[in-house]
């Protein structure tokens, strides 16, 4: 089955803090946003301008050797981590650190809003 395509969540920016019960919140990295669409034997990293980010197929592969899942579209962020785990984005661009993707969400094409209403993290 392939997957449809999908558009990442787009920030909303606000000028002071909130809490609502019907929001969800993610912590901003450092790094690119990235759809990870994970299909048999095609997995691939999608930018939120929709190009495929060829560079992290590797990435795209271990995400989905790490999950064993079928069919799945995550939402996150591509980042490359130093020691302390603190994204640093200079080294994501140089390749001086092995990349490490973030998930925000699962797309769930069995939900009508798209999503489940959980968070999880994963970096490889």
């Amino acid at each position: 089955m392939t997957l449809p395509r999908v558009q990442p969540i787009a920030p909303t920016w606000h000028k002071e803090p909130f809490d609502d019960p019907d929001w969800l919140f993610d912590f901003k990295y450092d790094g690119f946003r990235a759809l990870c669409y994970l299909e048999q034997r095609r997995n691939r990293l999608i930018s939120r301008n929709n190009n495929i980010m060829t560079r992290f197929d590797a990435l795209a592969d271990q995400v989905a050797a790490a999950l064993n899942i079928d069919d799945a579209i995550l939402d996150g962020e591509i980042i490359a981590a130093d020691e302390t785990g603190r994204p640093v984005f200079i080294d994501l661009l140089r390749g001086t650190h092995s990349p490490c993707y973030i998930a925000f969400r699962k797309r769930d094409r069995h939900r009508r809003d798209g999503f489940r209403r959980w968070r999880w993290r994963y970096a490889a």
